[in-house]
């Protein structure tokens, strides 16, 4: 869906020379999405980051729990059920954190491995443009800075075709790190 511009509260590029904010105004929202304009400069890896301000959600209990089992929140799930929570309705602050790699010209650069300070963040240990299909992308899950031990991450999306891909479900180990095979 499309974001309102309001509520940004980052948005940032990081080039090969380091991060800068961009002008909210070159955010746009038109539904079914938003876009951005960037103007890139030097050739290498850039990283794109959006904040969004936290917004408020409510669910009756049987939407909550439907909630909880899509996005992998097992756990929580079955504290619900133990504590005999399951009619409950939920009140939930939440917020979007995301970010896109782009690659301009051959040369690759670090602003992959940029941490942007959010809330939750997922990092790339190595540039994703050096890796090839077949290989393992690793990637480290931080909540509040810190590594998200048992984190449960979905990895999906489409192909250059748009054909839908496969749905993975990974665990992040203790250091918060999932193992991705690039289809």
């Amino acid at each position: 869906n499309a974001i309102a511009r309001r509520r940004l509260a980052d948005l940032s590029i990081v080039t090969p020379s380091g991060r800068v904010e961009i002008p909210h105004s070159q955010w746009a929202e038109r539904e079914p999405q938003s876009t951005l304009r960037v103007a890139t400069g030097e050739v290498g890896t850039y990283l794109l980051g959006a904040a969004l301000r936290p917004r408020m959600l409510s669910l009756d209990g049987p939407a909550f729990n439907a909630y909880l089992k899509e996005e992998g929140l097992d756990g929580m799930l079955a504290a619900r059920t133990a504590q005999g929570r399951l009619r409950e309705a939920s009140q939930e602050r939440y917020s979007k954190y995301v970010k896109a790699l782009v690659q301009v010209g051959q040369a690759r650069t670090d602003a992959y491995s940029q941490a942007l300070g959010y809330a939750a963040e997922i990092i790339p240990l190595a540039n994703p443009y050096q890796l090839a299909v077949g290989d393992i992308l690793q990637l480290r899950c931080l909540v509040d800075q810190a590594p998200a031990s048992g984190l449960v991450v979905f990895a999906g999306g489409r192909s250059p075709s748009g054909a839908r891909l496969q749905v993975q479900r990974l665990v992040a180990d203790p250091e918060g790190v999932i193992a991705l095979r690039l289809t």
